[in-house]
C-alpha cells in the first residue's frame, strides 16, 4: 500500500491509492492495511479514535454492506489519515529491525514504559 497520500493527508489522493493496492489484493487485505494505518496513526483524540472503531464496525458489517464493502474502506481510510493531528509524528510504517533474543513478553513493555524508551516498546510490538 501507498501511505503516502495517508501521511501526507492528501484525501483527495487516498481513494486512488486504495483501489491501485486493492487491484492486486483482496477486500480482506485492503481492509488490513488501512486498519493498520489507524491503528500505527492512532492518537488519544476523539476522531482518532473513532476512525480505529469505523474499521472495526466495517470489518464486523462486511457482510451486510456486500458489494459496498471496499467503497466503506475508503471511507475509513479517508477519516483514519484525516484524524492525524497536523503536529504528529508520523505512523510507524516499517517495524524496527529485532534480535533473536528480542524479549515479548508484558514486562518487556513494562520495563521500556517506565525507561520511557520508546524504541524498545517499538520493538517489543514487533516481536508480538
Amino acid at each position: 500500500m501507498n501511505y503516502e497520500p495517508f501521511i501526507e493527508r492528501d484525501l483527495a489522493a487516498i481513494p486512488a491509492a486504495v483501489a491501485e493496492f486493492r487491484v492486486a489484493h483482496s477486500a480482506d487485505e485492503t481492509w488490513t492495511v488501512v486498519t493498520r494505518f489507524a491503528v500505527l496513526a492512532f492518537a488519544p483524540s476523539q476522531h482518532s479514535m473513532h476512525a480505529l472503531l469505523a474499521c472495526l464496525s466495517v470489518w464486523d458489517l462486511r457482510e451486510e454492506l456486500g458489494s459496498q464493502f471496499d467503497e466503506a474502506v475508503v471511507q475509513c481510510a479517508i477519516y483514519a489519515a484525516a484524524s492525524r493531528q497536523p503536529w504528529s509524528e508520523p505512523p510507524m510504517l516499517d517495524p524496527p529491525k529485532i534480535e533473536a533474543d528480542q524479549r515479548g513478553d508484558v514486562d518487556e513493555l513494562r520495563d521500556a514504559i517506565a525507561a520511557s524508551d520508546r524504541l524498545r516498546a517499538e520493538r517489543w510490538l514487533t516481536k508480538r
